[in-house]
């Protein structure tokens, strides 16, 4: 597969609305302490990939925002994918 491609949600993820982070045709991406504070819809999207491993990620508000929600959708979102995801330390 190629190289991990990460698209910043000022990109248009095709049918998905403003997700922090977008994974696609990609194999062994390695998310390592990230915050996600807001999302227009889910967190992470990753499809058409394999082998992801979320490791000391949170998804939630800054705490002084007031705000109770981060992502309007899923935290995380895994489609059309093999391998394994492995969620650490999270």
């Amino acid at each position: 597969m190629a190289p991990a491609h990460l698209r910043a949600q000022q990109t248009a993820a095709p049918g998905r609305r403003a997700p922090a982070f977008f994974i696609e045709h990609s194999d062994r991406v390695t998310l390592s302490g990230v915050t996600i504070r807001h999302a227009g819809c889910m967190g992470v999207i990753a499809q058409m990939s394999r082998n992801i491993r979320p490791d000391r990620c949170t998804v939630a508000p800054a705490p002084e925002s007031g705000r109770i929600i981060s992502a309007m959708a899923d935290a995380t979102h895994f489609l059309n994918w093999s391998g394994t995801v492995t969620l650490s330390n999270g």
